[in-house]
């Protein structure tokens, strides 16, 4: 049985979208979001922020609706 697995990320760009076109007509289109997670340290009372970036690579339709 095949299965989906869906996530949805919310952050900030890094930098811009690279794209890269074949000879083909196929794209690719690599793309770098951060995203930031916000939690309150329960000792000190502090907020503490951690970034993670993702790298992302769409092909072929998604690339294109990137660019």
């Amino acid at each position: 049985m095949a299965s989906v697995n869906k996530a949805i990320l919310v952050g900030n760009p890094g930098r811009d979208p690279e794209m890269r076109s074949f000879p083909n007509g196929d794209q690719i289109v690599n793309v770098t979001p951060a995203t930031t997670d916000k939690r309150k340290d329960k000792q000190s009372n502090a907020t503490r922020e951690h970034t993670q970036w993702q790298r992302l690579v769409f092909n072929d339709r998604p690339a294109e609706n990137c660019s």
